[in-house]
């Protein structure tokens, strides 16, 4: 059985974060979830970011997301290279936060 927490938590942003409100719940925990961004890395078409959530525990995830390429679309190789430039650049941006 899950516990559903309702009021937002009285936690910290981690540091070097962004986050966003209280406004999602984990559908597994039930607990309050935020968004955080520690930084974005686009290129002219795709979207990288170093993000993560933080749950009403204090837990928090962080990870390299993609953003904004439709599925099934294909990249240029420039479009390709820069890719491959952000994500290495948003790697090295996590590393730097552990």
């Amino acid at each position: 059985m899950t516990t559903t927490t309702t009021s937002d938590p009285n936690l910290p942003i981690p540091a070097g974060a962004t986050a966003g409100e209280w406004d999602s719940i984990d559908n597994e925990t039930g607990l309050l979830v935020r968004s955080l961004v520690w930084s974005e890395h686009d290129t002219g078409r795709v979207g990288v970011n170093v993000d993560g959530f933080q749950d009403a525990s204090g837990a928090v995830t962080r990870g390299v997301s993609i953003y904004d390429v439709p599925e099934g679309d294909s990249l240029t190789a420039i479009e390709a290279r820069e890719l491959a430039a952000a994500l290495v650049e948003a790697a090295n941006a996590m590393d730097a936060l552990q």
